[in-house]
């Protein structure tokens, strides 16, 4: 490979899967390899993790990169030391990231150890017949957006915010090239260690990080029948939110608005109920996956957006939708009682 050539996607797993952000950006890395008539690898950097290769190509993936060592699994740091002396060795274009908690730490190190430059936060990402990263992200308080190149530093490191992009299966998938590396790593102890991972609780999640959102507006009418909609969140294992009508009325505190003046969200599955649909409000969730609509003015604009929309009213709709989550829940734990 030549000097400077190549995408490559920094991959990352949970629980046994590749994380989604991560196929999302094999995705759009799948166009831009496309485009310069380059390779797209992916990097994964972990112990005992080959199966999920064939994944990696699945999603455009010419070579994937495994960086295998026990050494890896409790230490970013050793992560970091290890995909750099690799990113030397090979001189890639670009390296990609998700805007994780994890992707954000590994980013900032990386690019502090490379001496190149970093975007973080980034929405959209193009590129130019010659190689510069487009990286677009959010600035004042995402009230307005810059675009920014990398010119000269190599490679060009971007962290992207998971769901703005599509994730799709490439169309020429094939067997992943699957290349192991045995990092040098320094004998001295990383100054922090992962003793264990454990869950957040869905009601203290940040909304940014959240995969399933249940919102409410005005259209909810008072406090207390916002515990209906908590109620829900707490089934699907989500969190609560707001439109600015439902922080002035109360519903919900400021940290929970979502819109122009509070926070931007791109989960999964955003539920919205008896929300309007003003483009305050949806300036900050309309690139949610799948949007589902609960209101009862059938001319609402909200339901411009919806995938699915429910027309009725929403103090009905909500405890039904909850009951029947349960219900299913119920017969899934019994039928699996059953087999077991």
């Amino acid at each position: 490979m030549s000097a400077d050539s190549g995408i490559w996607v920094f991959a990352e797993y949970d629980e046994g899967e590749i994380s989604d952000v991560s196929l999302e950006l094999l995705s759009e890395g799948r166009r831009f390899a496309d485009k310069l008539g380059e390779e797209l690898c992916a990097v994964l950097v972990a112990h005992s993790v080959l199966p999920l290769s064939d994944r990696l190509g699945d999603y455009g993936a010419d070579r994937v990169y495994l960086v295998d060592s026990p050494l890896l699994d409790s230490s970013v740091e050793l992560q970091v030391q290890s995909l750099s002396g690799l990113i030397r060795q090979r001189k890639p274009r670009i390296l990609l990231c998700g805007d994780t908690s994890f992707g954000r730490d590994a980013a900032a190190r990386l690019a502090a150890a490379l001496k190149t430059g970093l975007a973080s936060n980034c929405t959209a990402l193009d590129i130019t017949q010659d190689g510069l990263l487009l990286q677009t992200k959010p600035v004042y308080g995402d009230k307005a957006s810059v675009t920014l190149i990398c010119p000269t530093a190599r490679p060009q490191i971007a962290t992207v915010v998971p769901g703005v992009l599509e994730m799709k299966r490439s169309k020429t998938a094939k067997r992943a090239e699957v290349i192991r590396v045995e990092p040098q790593l320094d004998s001295g102890v990383p100054c922090a260690r992962v003793i264990r991972f454990e869950k957040g609780d869905p009601k203290t999640m940040s909304l940014d990080e959240a995969p399933i959102i249940v919102s409410g507006g005005r259209g909810v009418g008072s406090r207390e029948n916002f515990q209906l909609l908590e109620r829900l969140a707490e089934v699907l294992g989500g969190v609560v939110a707001g439109s600015r009508m439902a922080v002035d009325g109360g519903y919900v505190p400021p940290t929970k608005q979502v819109g122009q003046t509070g926070k931007t969200v791109t989960p999964k599955l955003y539920i919205a109920c008896g929300i309007s649909g003003s483009t305050y409000h949806t300036m900050g969730m309309k690139d949610s996956k799948v949007i589902v609509v609960v209101n009862r003015d059938r001319n609402a604009p909200m339901f411009k957006l919806a995938d699915l929309g429910i027309m009725g009213d929403l103090l009905e709709i909500v405890p039904a939708i909850t009951n029947e989550l349960i219900a299913i829940s119920e017969s899934y734990a019994r039928e699996g009682l059953k087999k077991n």
